[in-house]
């Protein structure tokens, strides 16, 4: 994704803004580290529950990644963990790889929406 096709979803302006209103530029970017960094580690934690064959935990982590993506306005990367964690205790293996796939692509997507929203803010 270059940076010239890289845009913030109209959920991305309206849940950060209100974030922005409340507690200012700061606020946002503490809120966009934390969400990198958990996003990162949630990453890693549904590569873990894959290769231990544990659909539990990986529709737990997808719950988790539901809800942080929620929160910061990243919806396709909410819809797509909701999907999982309705789903993962009945997908097969191949299946559950090409969800983790596709969460993993929209996460590095709205990771990069953001990055791009944080450019916009005035302090």
């Amino acid at each position: 994704m270059t940076p010239s096709t890289i845009t913030c979803p109209p959920e991305m302006h309206e849940a950060l803004g209100m974030v922005h209103r409340i507690g200012g530029s700061d606020l946002v970017r503490r809120m966009a580290g934390m969400f990198e960094t958990s996003a990162r580690e949630r990453l890693g934690k549904l590569a873990q529950a894959r290769a231990a064959g544990d659909l539990k935990q990986l529709s737990r982590v997808a719950h988790a990644i539901k809800g942080s993506a929620a929160q910061m306005g990243t919806e396709d990367l909410r819809v797509v963990a909701a999907a999982l964690e309705a789903d993962a205790m009945s997908l097969g293996p191949a299946a559950v790889d090409k969800a983790i796939g596709t969460l993993t692509t929209e996460t590095e997507r709205a990771l990069a929406q953001l990055t791009f929203y944080l450019t916009t803010l005035e302090d």
